[in-house]
This record gives structure tokens, C-alpha cells and sequence, in this order.
């Protein structure tokens, strides 16, 4: 039983190849600007998929929408890194399966986000979004003896 449960946990990764190639492991992006995220791909990958910046370092644990419905063939997508990010590290992007942030195709390694404060631009309308405004959600647990 637990050799079928730890195949049943190691089955996506086999199937799914998408590696980042960009950011590397603990450099700096900095915040209220566009980073170019890049990646390889195989045939076996899914066509699409949405990205993410997570944050499970910092207390309390933070995850936010940048972009949806990116082709995984295009092997590089710009995303902007939002002001509301705090300076700090244990930053990743994830690429996950629509919106359903527990199927995780790919992580990048841990970099750190950096920046004088800013606003995030308010878009003008002039072409529709094909992207969720950016959500951050943050999650609070309360033990009681």
C-alpha cells in the first residue's frame, strides 16, 4: 500500500516535464516590475497553464495569480512582479494547473523580492485582460488548547 500511495504522489512528476530556467536559485527580482520567466518543455506537458508567486518562508504563507491560460510551448511568458510583495526571499513561481493551485507542473528555485514601494499600475482598458486581476490570499490559523 504505501509503495502504490508514494507511485501515486511521484506519477505527476514523471508526467509532467516543464523546468524553469529563469529565475535562478537566490537571485533578486525586483517588485513593481516585469520579469521574463522562461522554461523547457516536452511534448507531454500540458498545453496550457497559469502562474503564481508563492511565498511559504514568511509567515503567514501568501500566493498570487500573475497570469493565465499561457502557452507552454512559448517557453518564456513576462509577468508583473507586484508591489504588494514584501521585500524579503523564499519567493517561487509556480506553474499550476488553472486555477487549481494544489496541481503544481513546476516550481522555479526560492529568489528574493526587492523594491522602493510602488503601486501597481491600474490598467486603462484599452485591450481586454485575459488574466484574473492579480488575488492575494493570505491563510491565518488559530489553535486553541
Amino acid at each position: 500500500m504505501r509503495f502504490s500511495a508514494a507511485l501515486a504522489l511521484a506519477a505527476p512528476l514523471a508526467v509532467s516535464a516543464i523546468e524553469f530556467t529563469s529565475p535562478s536559485l537566490n537571485s533578486t527580482v525586483t517588485k513593481g516590475s516585469k520579469y521574463e520567466l522562461s522554461w523547457d518543455t516536452v511534448d507531454t506537458d500540458p498545453s496550457v497553464f497559469s502562474v503564481y508567486l508563492v511565498n511559504f518562508v514568511n509567515w503567514p504563507p501568501s500566493y498570487t495569480l500573475l497570469a493565465q491560460n499561457i502557452e507552454t510551448a512559448s517557453g518564456a511568458a513576462s509577468v508583473d512582479v507586484p508591489c504588494s510583495a514584501i521585500n524579503s526571499g523564499g519567493y517561487q513561481f509556480n506553474a499550476i494547473n488553472g486555477t487549481n493551485v494544489y496541481v503544481i507542473y513546476a516550481q522555479t528555485p526560492k529568489f528574493s523580492i526587492s523594491g522602493d514601494d510602488c503601486t501597481d499600475p491600474t490598467p486603462i482598458g484599452a485591450e481586454p485582460s485575459t488574466c484574473a486581476p492579480p488575488a492575494t490570499v493570505t491563510v491565518t490559523a488559530t489553535i486553541t488548547p
